[in-house]
């Protein structure tokens, strides 16, 4: 199947170019038989991704860093030549996830140059491809107001001391969107419809442009200022027919 037939349908220009730049990955790849592989992938792009690639050939395999990461990469030859580092980065305070992509964007990286940031008390790890890591190194002084000490670890040792996520469990009328985020912040529907509006809300790693989306289970959302989460779902119903739900939020 030819590179037009496969993109064609696609009405997001970011999924299109995205899908592209996978395909032209295998190509180099059936070219020169080098191993290569892709840019960091969220579980939404993979998933998408996949859904072109396999029309096109079965030769690839996916990279997972480790259990604690959500990102991953699409590999086309050799796991054993993946480069990817794993920084620590230390402050004397916590800092937020949103403080970290600030001043990484600040650096002019892309979003998927950089995997995971996890964040655990007042140390954060960044995977990152090797290519960048001295540059990062040298370069990320300051988080924030904060200076941060950053050095490289082994991250197949790596232990997360904290809990990933602290889980939130409350009654709802509605599994939309709106109504979740206004009970998560404990703001009014029309302060969490404006959130969404301003682009502040993504759900899947993608901005919301519907007030009106209705959850699915394992969606990830996060909402500017106020954190990250995943749906879990409807545990049980209330007499008055309103829904329990179960949410994960990261720390």
């Amino acid at each position: 199947m030819k590179k037009y037939e496969l993109l064609k349908n696609f009405k997001e220009k970011e999924d299109k170019i995205l899908c592209s730049y996978i395909i032209d990955k295998y190509f180099e790849y059936r070219k020169k038989n080098i191993t290569t592989y892709s840019q960091f992938l969220d579980k939404r792009e993979l998933n998408l991704v996949l859904s072109i690639l396999n029309k096109l050939t079965k030769k690839y395999q996916i990279y997972f860093i480790n259990e604690y990461c959500e990102k991953s990469l699409i590999v086309f030859g050799s796991l054993n030549e993946v480069k990817v580092s794993c920084l620590e980065i230390k402050s004397n305070i916590a800092l937020r996830h949103q403080d970290y992509l600030g001043s990484l964007f600040s650096l002019g990286f892309d979003r998927h140059i950089f995997g995971d940031i996890i964040i655990d008390g007042n140390i954060a790890y960044l995977f990152i491809f090797n290519k960048i890591k001295d540059y990062i190194t040298k370069n990320l002084i300051l988080i924030g107001n904060q200076k941060v000490n950053i050095k490289e670890i082994d991250f197949n040792t790596l232990k997360i001391s904290k809990e990933k996520f602290e889980s939130l469990s409350f009654n709802v009328s509605s599994i939309r969107i709106d109504v979740i985020i206004s009970k998560l912040i404990n703001k009014s529907r029309k302060e969490s419809d404006n959130l969404i509006s301003k682009g502040k809300v993504l759900i899947n790693y993608n901005v919301l442009k519907r007030v009106s989306y209705f959850l699915q289970e394992n969606d990830v959302f996060s909402i500017t200022g106020y954190g990250k989460y995943i749906y879990r779902g409807i545990i049980n119903k209330t007499k008055k027919g309103n829904n329990i739900v179960i949410i994960d939020k990261y720390n």
